[in-house]
């Protein structure tokens, strides 16, 4: 893996994190369950495709596409 590619698997991997820790604040819910139920969630998916481009708008876009 280059530099690069690591540098944005890292970010995405960031994004994810602060996205179930944000949902699990707002929603009360554990963040275990919210990481199961984020990554097996459409927006999960598409977060890690980087093709798609989601996380640069952030943990909290990522957040709001998994809640909208």
């Amino acid at each position: 893996m280059t530099p690069a590619a690591s540098a944005i698997s890292n970010a995405i991997d960031l994004t994810a994190t602060m996205a179930i820790d944000q949902i699990s604040r707002e929603s009360g819910e554990p963040p275990t369950v919210v990481l199961v139920d984020f990554l097996s969630s459409k927006t999960g998916v598409q977060l890690f495709d980087d093709s798609l481009k989601l996380w640069w708008d952030g943990p909290s876009a990522a957040a709001r596409a998994y809640e909208g």
